[in-house]
């Protein structure tokens, strides 16, 4: 039986080159390219961080948010069913390559950027600051460092926000 972890280079290229047709939808790169890096926990605030930024740019930005990516993973129902609540370490390796390949992607034409990380160490928002700045980005980091109790509230908050499914 092959492993439902695993996905072909066609499968990811595809979904890649659908991700980066939406994003850059209305969007414009520009001559001086900036890339903002936002770290912090869960419920810390990065929304807030982020619309300040929409706002900054006049909405010229492409946020680019790794958990957004998890559920794309071409196996994911699968992988849901037979791990559960520990299906996002098991598809984490697939978000990181298409978060990865979609900075490169678009930093390669010079689009404003917002993304979205945890923070957890400094190794890979100094390696991407790195790496854009190479390419001509000015980069700007923001964290957002809330007390735990405040953390978990905000994604209490952001649970209870999402729309209830209908039963069928």
């Amino acid at each position: 039986m092959a492993n439902i972890v695993n996905f072909t280079d066609k499968q990811f290229e595809n979904r890649l080159n659908d991700n980066l047709e939406e994003l850059v939808q209305g969007k414009k790169a520009v001559e001086s390219p900036t890339a903002f890096l936002l770290g912090g926990q869960p419920g810390s605030g990065k929304t807030s961080l982020r619309s300040a930024i929409l706002e900054e740019t006049q909405g010229n930005v492409i946020v680019i948010d790794n958990d957004t990516f998890k559920q794309q993973h071409p196996n994911f129902d699968e992988l849901a069913k037979l791990y559960e609540k520990d299906v996002v370490k098991h598809v984490t390796p697939y978000s990181n390559r298409m978060t990865e390949a979609i900075i490169s992607r678009l930093s390669d034409q010079g689009y404003n950027l917002v993304i979205e990380g945890t923070g957890r160490t400094t190794d890979v928002p100094i390696q991407t600051a790195t790496m854009l700045q190479a390419k001509g980005y000015e980069t700007k980091m923001y964290v957002m460092a809330v007390p735990k109790i405040e953390s978990y509230l905000g994604t209490i908050e952001r649970y209870e926000s999402l729309p209830t499914p209908i039963p069928t």
